[in-house]
């Protein structure tokens, strides 16, 4: 619907809302289960601790680590011995590091949860005559936003009413300066998202002066909610820190490998057994790799969060 060539009567009489008393409570309630909650869509769920646990081990010298330690028990096994204590020294320190990268992660998401549940934005709509505040999510298509300088503009809607309003959307049109706002006015079906002065878009801000706006999309249906729609078709890359972490983690365990593959080779050129300067080797790789590098960048980048 091209709500900007619609008159404020039109408007309402489509969205069957009254202008001067909006919603019964009773139809916004009905509206709210309907068309559901004024809330972006976002990408699957949370994470069970068992997988962000493995996850942990997503890195070349854990995994080198891993294959150091079933060696030794390998080899430990083969020689009649039976003695694991190095290989279960490995795998528990991998093991350790993995617990609290995890444990840190989780306060760090819950530091996060606790402050956006902080953050909540209310809005003021007008319902049954009366100004009610109620919470960003609950706000309906119909509703009657009361919005005044400071307020965070939720939902895309017709202006009915503008006392100097002037509004921020350079985050959705680019435009960097104040937009002013006129109620009266209505435009041609195909005029830019930018041009529509009688709309306000979810996600913006009111920097001047105070109006009415009749909501004509919430949710999903927005601007704002189509942007979002856009955004979860695209599948997440790596950050510029995660590839630069995974190129260390290649080249240090590059040259390990190469240290360890020399003196392998110049062990056996000086008569040592086989078998012996390979566990040296494996013990020389367990020593030199910085196996506690992942979890410390983990732990550091979760406490950065909770600060």
């Amino acid at each position: 619907m091209d709500w900007w060539s619609l008159d404020p009567k039109e408007t309402a009489k489509v969205l069957q809302t009254e202008i001067q008393s909006g919603l019964s409570q009773k139809e916004a309630q009905r509206r709210l289960a309907e068309e559901g909650e004024n809330t972006l869509a976002q990408e699957g769920g949370k994470t069970s601790l068992i997988r962000r646990f493995f996850a942990q081990f997503n890195d070349f010298m854990i995994l080198l680590l891993l294959g150091a330690a079933i060696v030794s028990a390998v080899v430990s096994y083969l020689n009649g011995e039976r003695d694991f204590w190095d290989a279960g020294m490995i795998l528990g320190i991998v093991a350790l590091n993995a617990a609290l990268g995890v444990f840190q992660e989780n306060k760090a998401e819950k530091a996060l949860e606790a402050l956006q549940r902080m953050a909540a934005p209310h809005a003021h709509v007008l319902r049954d005559g009366v100004v009610r505040e109620i919470p960003v999510a609950s706000v309906v298509r119909g509703d009657i936003l009361l919005l005044e300088a400071g307020d965070y503009i939720c939902a895309d809607g017709r202006v009915i009413e503008s006392k100097s309003m002037k509004t921020e959307e350079s985050a959705i049109t680019g435009e960097a300066l104040p937009v002013e706002k006129i109620a009266d006015t209505c435009y041609p079906p195909q005029t830019p998202l930018g041009d529509r002065k009688n709309m306000v878009i979810s996600g913006g801000y009111v920097l001047y002066g105070k109006g009415r706006v009749l909501v004509t999309a919430t949710g999903m249906d927005t601007e704002m909610g189509h942007i979002a729609g856009l955004l979860l078709e695209q599948k997440e890359g790596e950050t510029p820190l995660q590839k630069k972490m995974a190129e260390i983690s290649g080249t240090l365990s590059f040259l390990c490998l190469c240290i360890c593959a020399v003196m392998f080779g110049v062990g056996l050129l000086r008569g040592k057994g086989i078998l012996d300067m390979f566990l040296t080797a494996v013990s020389l790789a367990v020593a030199a790799i910085p196996e506690g590098l992942p979890a410390i960048v983990t732990i550091v980048l979760a406490l950065g969060v909770q600060r």
